[in-house]
């Protein structure tokens, strides 16, 4: 008599175990998506020291991965930004200086590989007295 329940739990936790287990089924797979670039532009130089950066939503991504290295991720001097963004926008104020930044999406169980750009922020005559990004200071950010 005791086989039989043993045997409705065995049934019930693997069967709450399948099930707490799809939702990787019910995920979309993102790994080929490719993310758009939209600003700052690819190997331009910006004279202002407020960097925007923005990209095109992926489907079913629900959050991006973003880096911002000086000067190249070939050759890193310093990691400015590594952060997590729910939005397709992410601000911050930077020094002048050569820069690449780096993007790729993610949901719970997949991701895009990098999407890599280069820019250069020419801050020369610019006098705005705000807090800068060069990898010793803080970053000033605004969503």
């Amino acid at each position: 008599m005791l086989k039989r329940p043993i045997n409705v739990y065995a049934v019930l936790i693997l069967s709450g175990l399948f099930l707490g287990g799809c939702d990787d089924l019910l995920e979309d797979d993102i790994s080929k998506a490719v993310v758009t670039h939209l600003a700052p532009c690819d190997s331009c130089s910006i004279n202002a020291s407020e960097i925007v950066f923005w990209w095109a939503q992926v489907e079913d991504a629900d959050r991006y991965q973003l880096q911002v290295v000086s000067p190249g991720f070939d050759q890193i001097k310093q990691l400015i930004v590594d952060t997590i963004v729910t939005d397709d926008k992410w601000s911050a104020e930077f020094k002048h200086g050569n820069y690449q930044w780096r993007i790729k999406a993610l949901n719970s169980y997949y991701q895009t590989e990098f999407f890599t750009w280069d820019f250069k922020v020419d801050t020369t005559g610019l006098n705005s007295g705000k807090k800068e990004v060069d990898g010793e200071s803080d970053v000033t950010e605004s969503n």
